[in-house]
């Protein structure tokens, strides 16, 4: 496409489609490029097709980490995508067409506050894993009790994060 990174960053976030036969082959979409012009119509499944490669080729580069790891045989439930990327339509159907297995788009859930903000793929894995380092391991490694007070206080889920952070600075 010849377009500077945030176009086509702006590009794959508003026209992105990871499956071009659902794309409408007559439909343009206009994006900034780089040389005189600065704008150029460009074919909205066409984009869609580049899409598709490159996450084709990211997907086999997960499954051949995982291979790699031994874990292909123990996903039997399939493959929980998160990141940004997982946002992109179509992503899902794609990965399970290209790995055969079970693929779905991770959201995170059980949030309160800024739930509306976070409930995205991309911020999946850093609510995850402050969620598993907030209620299963407390600073010192043992594991939390359920009912543990600093929990149900509206600012000992923030007490809870320093504590934690200071658990990982070197003191």
């Amino acid at each position: 496409l010849r377009a500077p990174f945030d176009a086509a960053e702006e590009a794959k976030t508003l026209y992105g489609h990871a499956i071009p036969s659902t794309i409408d082959s007559e439909e343009l979409v206009e994006i900034d490029t780089f040389g005189a012009d600065r704008r150029k119509s460009v074919s909205h499944r066409r984009l869609a097709e580049i899409l598709q490669a490159r996450v084709e080729e990211v997907l086999e580069m997960i499954y051949m980490d995982v291979r790699r790891a031994g874990y292909d045989e123990m996903l039997a439930a399939g493959l929980v995508l998160s990141g940004g990327s997982a946002n992109l339509p179509g992503m899902d159907t794609l990965a399970e067409q290209v790995l055969r297995m079970p693929a779905r788009v991770g959201v995170p859930r059980g949030l309160y506050g800024l739930s509306d903000i976070l409930a995205n793929p991309a911020y999946a894995t850093s609510v995850g894993l402050l969620h598993w380092a907030l209620h299963e391991k407390q600073p010192n490694g043992h594991r939390r009790r359920r009912a543990d007070k600093a929990h149900a206080s509206p600012w000992g889920w923030l007490r809870n994060i320093g504590r934690w952070f200071r658990f990982l600075l070197p003191q």
